[in-house]
């Protein structure tokens, strides 16, 4: 089974985001088989609605489902599934994974060849986020992302980690040293990536028939309308949207507002408050990030995520209009938790977003050139597809 690669997601759609880069250079270098599993069918079902990246994946990979149907049915794929894992492995395929290969009775996999075997980060991209989490809430492997103590730390079997900084707690983990340390940063910048995009071009007018792109768009990020420990209150977020929402109603924009959800937006929220604006310029899209970014004037969120990022990178303007939490606050400096990819850190003052949309809007235009570079320590590709 050489140049063969088996890929083990979670069901959040951002490891997917990461690799897929990856297995795509990986097929068109090898020609090879990529398998690509995901745990449950609602991951698939996320992927589906960012159809850019399953069709990025469905393209060069076999998409299987690790467990669906009642408990004994469960049981025997997950035998079945194994044993199929470990036959690929003893005949030479290779295998990323996101946490599962270290969890028994996956982890055995690891004493059998270890070298083929790579953990791989979840987010391409360095934040503070996991450090201000264990600080603030007590969230994650707080020992070790504090103290750096490792006592209670889990373990990597495999020989092989792939992370986005080489400052990350995961290898200054007594238990991962000796590893092949791999750094891995902004794979949907890379050239293959940005290529693929590019070649989509035409979805802007197929998938948004009749606006006009011309002139560029707002991105208005989404999180969930849910409670978030960050945040100042149980219902700051769904106050945070109401606002920024009425804000750009207000603005009469000539440029299109594209509002783009997270998997986890609630969008009967989303569509009751839209049927309360003024303006008919808003419009739903789940078109993928970096696809976005190429349009995009201005990036808008209340909440950083990943896809912040990515139009950072892309060369846009991005504002984080928020309400943190004072303990939240206290903890960042008062600043986002993806700072450095945050242009505008704006907490809770309306008439500031107002102002600085429009300056940003009155910008001769985004910057042309990626404000971020890929880093890519030892050729992953080149290692997934050596013999």
């Amino acid at each position: 089974m050489k140049n063969t690669l088996v890929v083990i997601s979670k069901n959040k759609t951002i490891t997917a985001d990461t690799v897929a880069p990856i297995i795509r250079e990986f097929k068109e270098k090898t020609g090879g088989k990529v398998y690509f599993y995901v745990p449950h069918r609602h991951a698939i079902d996320f992927l589906k609605e960012n159809f850019i990246l399953y069709d990025a994946i469905c393209e060069v990979s076999d998409i299987r489902v690790i467990s669906y149907g009642g408990k004994f049915k469960r049981k025997f794929i997950y035998i079945s599934t194994l044993l199929y894992w470990l036959f690929l492995l003893v005949n030479g395929a290779k295998f990323i994974h996101f946490g599962m290969l270290d969890i028994w009775p996956f982890n055995f996999l690891s004493f059998i060849k270890s070298n083929n075997i790579y953990y791989m980060q979840n987010d391409t991209f360095s934040t503070s986020i996991e450090k201000v989490e264990a600080l603030v809430f007590g969230m994650g492997d707080t020992k070790a992302l504090l103290y750096e103590d490792f006592s209670t730390s889990r373990r990597i079997y495999c020989k092989n980690i792939i992370v986005s900084d080489s400052n990350n707690y995961i290898l200054k983990n007594p238990k991962n040293k000796g590893k092949n340390i791999f750094i891995l940063r902004g794979t949907r910048i890379r050239k293959s990536w940005l290529e693929f995009i590019d070649n989509k071009y035409s979805l802007f007018n197929n998938y948004h028939n009749g606006v006009d792109f011309s002139r560029g768009v707002i991105v208005y990020a989404l999180t969930t309308f849910a409670s978030l420990e960050a945040l100042r209150n149980k219902n700051t977020t769904k106050q945070l949207f109401l606002e920024t929402m009425h804000i750009l109603d207000n603005m009469k924009l000539d440029i299109p507002v594209i509002i783009k959800p997270h998997p986890v937006t609630q969008m009967d929220e989303v569509n009751n408050i839209l049927d309360k604006m003024e303006s008919n310029n808003f419009y739903i899209s789940y078109l993928h990030p970096t696809f976005l970014s190429l349009k995009a004037k201005i990036w808008l969120c209340n909440v950083y995520s990943t896809t912040c990022a990515d139009a950072y990178c892309m060369g846009v303007t991005t504002i984080e209009y928020t309400d943190y939490s004072d303990t939240c606050l206290q903890a960042l400096s008062g600043k986002s938790f993806g700072d450095q990819y945050i242009d505008h850190f704006i907490q809770n003052d309306s008439d500031l977003l107002n102002s600085t949309i429009i300056k940003s809007m009155n910008k001769d235009d985004k910057i042309k050139n990626l404000r971020c570079t890929p880093i890519d320590s030892n050729d992953i590709v080149g290692a997934l597809s050596s013999i």
